[in-house]
């Protein structure tokens, strides 16, 4: 992994579509932060929203998946 600080603007807005970057987000986020209260959990609560809503799309698009080959298996 290569730091955000480094990487071109455009790289990091691509990169949002992606749940490494919440997770990497998350982690430079407690690796600073001194305690845990107010806007801190706010920021703290979304990245971790963004990393379920990733696991809940990624368990979806595999459920469609496997009804699709089960249709076509028969």
């Amino acid at each position: 992994f290569v730091p955000m600080e480094w990487l071109p603007k455009s790289v990091v807005g691509i990169a949002h579509a992606l749940p490494a970057y919440w997770y990497i987000a998350g982690n430079e986020f407690l690796k600073t932060t001194e305690t845990l209260q107010g806007k801190a959990m706010t920021s703290l609560f979304q990245n971790m929203f963004f990393l379920v809503l990733f696991g809940v799309l990624f368990l979806i698009i595999n459920l469609f998946v496997l009804r699709l080959r089960q249709k076509r298996n028969g």
